[in-house]
């Protein structure tokens, strides 16, 4: 079997370029309005929450080192379940709970004693809502559980279109992978196959050559 040497691979991905790129355009263009079908009209909403604990006192080393444990405590009341089932009893929505807690994302800063959120749904106005929701049963949870009301609006809730951007990123993605599936596998069938490709294949073996006939 003749081995394809470096200098014609570019001639195997040149001569199947057409191919190569017709697949890559079309998985494009698949993950496209296929993603766009899913997430249209889908929104992003952030808010950010901040730990005040001894508000106007002035900040010290214990005060810093108090807000880092809150911060980690009420972490874990935002994994809690009855946080999320009252949220989706304010909407009226008992079976609610567990999409929302699975659209929600949570980033804890705990030295600087700060919680932000981030929460994608259908809707702007309700994914604005449900963030808001959120935040006010959390305090709620907090207060009933800890008897702390120590949390301060940091960043009010911000709402932008979610659903322009993530289709063409899926899409570019698929893209590309098709892309570079297309070439492994083309040049690859061409090692297996075995083809002679020149007539230099024979001098290394013991073979008399009659003629060349046609070589390109």
């Amino acid at each position: 079997m003749e081995k394809i040497k470096s200098s014609e691979i570019g001639k195997i991905i040149k001569d199947n370029l057409k191919y190569v790129c017709i697949s890559a355009v079309v998985f494009f263009l698949i993950g496209y309005f296929y993603t766009n079908s899913k997430t249209k009209n889908t929104y992003e909403a952030k808010a950010a929450i901040l730990i005040t604990e001894n508000k106007g006192e002035d900040l010290t080393y214990n005060t810093l080192m108090l807000n880092e444990k809150l911060a980690n405590i009420y972490g874990e009341i935002l994994n809690s379940e009855d946080l999320f089932q009252n949220v989706a009893k304010k909407m009226n929505d008992q079976e609610a709970a567990d999409k929302i807690k699975s659209n929600l994302k949570t980033e804890i800063n705990a030295p600087a004693g700060i919680i932000t959120f981030e929460y994608e749904d259908k809707g702007e106005k309700e994914t604005s809502q449900v963030v808001n929701l959120i935040i006010n049963e959390f305090k709620n949870e907090v207060d009933n559980l800890l008897g702390k009301d120590n949390i301060e609006t940091l960043q009010n809730v911000s709402v932008k279109d979610a659903s322009s951007k993530k289709p063409l990123i899926i899409g570019i993605f698929l893209g590309l992978m098709a892309l570079i599936l297309s070439l492994v596998i083309i040049v690859t069938k061409e090692f297996i196959a075995g083809k002679i490709r020149s007539y230099h294949y024979f001098d290394n073996i013991d073979v008399d050559l009659l003629g060349v006939v046609d070589e390109k």
